[in-house]
C-alpha cells in the first residue's frame, strides 16, 4: 500500500465514512465527500489513492466513475453495494471500477480488499479499464435506481 493512503468515501451516510475510518485506522487518511462535492477532490493537486463510491446513496454512479477516471486516472475505485444492486455491477466494471465491496462484508474483508488493490503485481498502478469501447452496457440499470 502507499505509505500514506488517502481514501475518499463518497456517500450521504456518515456511518459509512466512520466505518471506513475505523477499519483503515493506522493505514492512512479517510475523507468523507458528499456526492455533490466530489468534484472538489478532483481539483486538488494530489488526488485520493482510492475512491469508495456508495451505490446506495449515489444514483448517478456512471457519471461519478467517469468524473473520477477523467480527473484522477491513476486512482483506484471500489463501489460499495448492497445485494439488491447486483444488476448494476456489470455496468460499473465496464466503466473502470477496480473492485466491489458488499455492505455486509466484515471489516477484515474491507481491509483485505484495500490491501489487495495496492499490492497487485500483474498491473501495478493501472486502474480498471477506463472506457467501455465496444461493450454494450445498460446505463439505465444504475441510473435512477
Amino acid at each position: 500500500m502507499p505509505p500514506s493512503l488517502t481514501v475518499a468515501v463518497i456517500s450521504r451516510h456518515s456511518l459509512i465514512y466512520l466505518g471506513f475510518q475505523s477499519i483503515l485506522a493506522g493505514v492512512g487518511t479517510v475523507v468523507h465527500l458528499l456526492p455533490g462535492v466530489m468534484s472538489e477532490a478532483l481539483r486538488t493537486e494530489r488526488h485520493p489513492d482510492l475512491f469508495v463510491l456508495d451505490l446506495e446513496t449515489d444514483r448517478d454512479a456512471i457519471d461519478r466513475i467517469r468524473q473520477i477516471r477523467s480527473g484522477a486516472p491513476t486512482s483506484k475505485i471500489i463501489v460499495l453495494s448492497g445485494v439488491e444492486e447486483a444488476r448494476c455491477l456489470h455496468t460499473v466494471f465496464a466503466y473502470g471500477v477496480d473492485g466491489v465491496l458488499l455492505t455486509v462484508q466484515p471489516p477484515a474483508v474491507v481491509r483485505a480488499l484495500v490491501e489487495e488493490l495496492f499490492t497487485r503485481t500483474r498491473h501495478p498502478g493501472q486502474p480498471g479499464r477506463h472506457a467501455p469501447e465496444g461493450v454494450a452496457v445498460e446505463e439505465a440499470v444504475c441510473d435512477g435506481g
